[in-house]
Order: C-alpha cells, then structure tokens, then sequence
C-alpha cells in the first residue's frame, strides 16, 4: 500500500530529524539523555494510538462555571492545544463528557511550544506558567469547580 509506506517514511524521517536535534545538541552521552531518548521512542509508539476525535483545541474556561474542569496539556509535537487523533486527551475527552455530561466538564487546553528541546529540558518553563495562570483563573474564576490537572508526555511535565 503507496499510503502506508509513504507514512511509514514520514515517521522514520521525523524520527530521524528528532535524533540528529538531540546529537546536535549534547556532547556526550549520559544515562540521563539514554533515557530522555528511551522517552522519545515510546512517545512514537504511543502515538499508534488513533481516536474518533476531531477536536484538537478545547478553550471551556472562557466560557460558563461547569462542577468539573479539566486542564489538559498535550505532548510533545502534537498539535492545538490538547493533541490530535493520536493523543490521550482527546481520546479522554468525550468519555468523561459521555459520563458525567458534557453541562458539567469544561475542558481547557494549555498553549505552549510542545518541542523535543522543552521535553528534554524538563518541560517549557513558559508552558508550566501558562498552565500554572489557567490553574489560578479556574480557581478564583470558578470557586465551586473541582480541578482536573492533566497532561501527556511533555505536557504532564508542565504540571
């Protein structure tokens, strides 16, 4: 199958670009970057995981107080503010919306640069205060809701 093969060379060359970052960027090798490189492969094989979610943004912390309130932070590389297809979140989603309705689940999402150099660093120090300011706004802005903190990969770093 042309479709498949050309996205199994799709994620063979992203995978590629992320090691050549990573060589460029360390100049010995330690137990701490195997493992930060350990990391990075198991996030490619997590990301086999597909939804039948389309969202890949969630902003309900504008919107109305609801009981529940879920900030989510998505992992490294993926796209909007709380992952695509292939992400945990989205997948998590509109199963908690299914169980407790969707009137009681505000689902906010945490904007920072999701890159390989924040995941090996840590986490984005931007991000941990972009998800640290959402924290605060749910609280004070929402006095009655219980929060949710959550994240994949890089984003449970921020937390």
């Amino acid at each position: 199958n042309l479709k498949m093969k050309n996205l199994s060379y799709l994620s063979l060359l992203s995978l590629s670009t992320v090691f050549a970052a990573i060589r460029e960027n360390y100049d010995a090798v330690t137990p701490q970057r195997i493992d930060a490189i350990e990391r990075v492969f198991a996030f490619y094989q997590a990301r086999q995981i597909t939804t039948t979610a389309n969202n890949d943004t969630e902003n309900e912390l504008s919107g109305p107080c609801k009981p529940v309130t879920v900030i989510f932070a998505r992992g490294t590389g993926e796209s909007g503010n709380v992952g695509g297809r292939h992400s945990p979140g989205p997948a998590l989603f509109p199963e908690m919306r299914t169980m407790m309705g969707s009137q009681n689940v505000a689902i906010q999402g945490v904007d920072y640069r999701a890159d390989i150099f924040g995941y090996l660093k840590g986490g984005d120090p931007d991000g941990s205060m972009r998800y640290y300011n959402l924290t605060e706004k749910a609280a004070s802005q929402c006095q009655d809701t219980k929060i949710v903190l959550a994240g994949y990969s890089q984003g449970a770093q921020l937390a």
